[in-house]
């Protein structure tokens, strides 16, 4: 995760403000892909917005997904990003926080998986969180861990310092790959995003 994490960050701090494509695609990236992707599993980090609700027209920011039979399918990650011109944005934010909770609660309906990943980027900070389907119709949302990626090599160092924070992503994501059976007795339908939003 470290090498792979020097390779993609810049030497230098920018100058600039760091919006969500450059922040999505060179330093989240750079974080989330080593923690997701497993090949041996058919397990990848995709960046193509899959729909996670059919009638809704809102994607996901990041997928994982596993490949089933040459097909992309079975999200088991969910995420939002925000770069930071957004960064002082608090209502975009909120609602990026509950995009995860939407998408990663259809996400569990839909697949049957234990749990759902879900990654939430505001700036330079990951926060990342787990959502279950604890009982009937209870779909819980809980953080795991929260980092400050990077923003140069030089900054690497305070980076490896709290690497020991996400340790536990690599035990839960793997509990969350897995179908659970209760699954379809305990899912409820809720709120689509779209619904939320008139709120």
């Amino acid at each position: 995760m470290v090498l792979y994490s020097i390779e993609r960050i810049p030497q230098k701090k920018y100058n600039q403000q760091i919006q969500e494509s450059d922040l999505s695609y060179t330093y989240v990236d750079a974080l989330i892909r080593s923690l997701i992707e497993c090949p041996d599993d058919n397990i990848f980090l995709i960046w193509s917005n899959l729909k996670v609700q059919d009638d809704c027209a809102e994607r996901p920011d990041i997928s994982g997904v596993a490949l089933v039979d040459t097909q992309f399918k079975n999200i088991i990650c969910v995420g939002e990003v925000k770069g930071e011109d957004k960064i002082s944005d608090n209502h975009a934010t909120l609602c990026d926080l509950i995009k995860i909770g939407c998408f990663s609660k259809e996400a569990i309906d839909t697949y049957s998986n234990y749990g759902i990943l879900g990654i939430h980027v505001v700036g330079f900070q990951v926060t990342i969180y787990v959502t279950i389907l604890l009982t009937e119709g209870l779909y819980v949302m809980q953080e795991i861990c929260s980092i400050r990626l990077p923003t140069s090599i030089y900054d690497m160092k305070s980076f490896i310092a709290n690497i020991d924070d996400l340790l536990p992503i690599k035990t839960v994501y793997k509990k969350c790959m897995k179908n659970h059976e209760k699954v379809l007795r305990y899912k409820k339908k809720g709120a689509a995003y779209k619904e939320m939003l008139q709120y």
